[in-house]
């Protein structure tokens, strides 16, 4: 079965198979929560009690491009040169 290593704050630490009868201490302030093997978990998660709840994922970064760079695709492209070629040039 799928067992939940939750912290004392309810963040889930760890995500493990463990049969629910064998010895098993997960440490000091770790407690073990069965789920059903479809729950969608990851370490990072928190367990309300009932349920996991998801962390969000970030935004992706985006990273402009640098000005020079771009200035160089545009004068390249005017020139004629396709995208494969700009970017085998510039990158």
């Amino acid at each position: 079965m799928k067992y939940l290593v939750v912290d004392s704050n309810s963040h889930i630490k760890n995500i493990i198979a463990w049969d629910g009868d064998t010895l098993y201490d997960p440490g000091d302030g770790l407690e073990l929560i069965g789920v059903d093997e479809t729950v969608a978990v990851s370490p990072g998660d928190s367990w309300d009690g009932t349920k996991v709840v998801a962390v969000p994922m970030p935004e992706p970064v985006v990273i402009p491009e640098d000005p020079a760079k771009a200035s160089a695709r545009a004068k390249l492209a005017a020139l004629g040169l396709t995208e494969e070629e700009i970017a085998a040039l510039v990158g």
